[in-house]
């Protein structure tokens, strides 16, 4: 199983712990049966890119390999990109949007040189979240996000997701900061690695304390923790092209080196 993306094989830190892995000559199909809802942890990861065809051939597969899975009624498709190269043209995310299908782009940002924040948040207290209500107060600030689904079934989607992060923290596979002001909960982030690898995951600020340098001042503070305990890895961080976040990562030291998409059906 050769990738060549680095924000794929960054997906696989989380991958070879929370979910199956089956490889196939063209794909490999990743299952999350305890979250079966949980897009990017059901889904198929094709070696090649998608052609003219693949809008057909595509879905097929999907419902062969998760049919075992009827609570994942979603469709995403991922494919191996390499470097700033368009994942997909023009014509083929026609294609997909014609059978429902929505198209994302992400950026893919590596650590080159840490720059200090000017002007970071003195008034927050950055922690590792390591009692139980730190992870209670991570369940409650991600249910703060805006989100479009029916919080009846979102909540343990959110609930599956974080006691995956918090098993994870356990066996020593990563760490999650939280940033404290007043006991209150108001950003965090994970930082997960791999022998080469140590990529930051799930950067969030709580909307009622957005714009007063507190994901700026959090993520530097995890990068001199990275450069500290694990300085022979390389950070990767991945994030929406046309979301303010990726300025404050630029801001502190990364510098955009891949482009990964998907297609995903709800």
């Amino acid at each position: 199983m050769k990738l060549y993306s680095l924000g794929h094989q960054s997906d696989f830190i989380f991958y070879e712990h929370d979910s199956q892995i089956f490889s196939h000559k063209d794909y490999i199909v990743i299952k999350t049966p305890h979250n079966p809802t949980y897009h990017f942890g059901n889904l198929i990861l094709f070696h090649n890119h998608p052609n003219s065809n693949s809008h057909i051939d595509w879905p097929s597969i999907f419902q062969t390999h998760f049919a075992d899975q009827p609570r994942s009624t979603h469709q995403t498709f991922l494919w191996d990109n390499q470097g700033l190269a368009a994942p997909a043209t023009p014509g083929i995310i026609a294609n997909f949007q014609s059978i429902g299908c929505e198209y994302d782009s992400s950026a893919v940002l590596t650590m080159q040189n840490l720059t200090p924040p000017s002007n970071p948040n003195q008034e927050i207290d950055i922690t590792p979240l390591t009692t139980e209500q730190h992870w209670l107060d991570l369940v409650e600030l991600k249910m703060a996000e805006p989100f479009d689904d029916d919080p009846i079934s979102y909540r343990p989607f959110i609930e599956n997701r974080i006691a995956d992060y918090h098993r994870m923290t356990q066996a020593n596979l990563g760490v999650w900061f939280g940033a404290y002001k007043n006991n209150t909960l108001v950003g965090s982030c994970g930082l997960f690695w791999s022998d080469s690898l140590a990529r930051f995951q799930s950067v969030d600020t709580h909307p009622d304390y957005r714009r007063q340098k507190i994901c700026t001042t959090l993520i530097h503070h995890v990068c001199q923790f990275a450069l500290k305990h694990h300085p022979r890895k390389l950070l990767i961080i991945e994030a929406d092209e046309d979301y303010h976040a990726i300025d404050i990562y630029r801001s502190l030291g990364f510098s955009q080196t891949e482009r990964v998409a998907s297609f995903s059906k709800h």
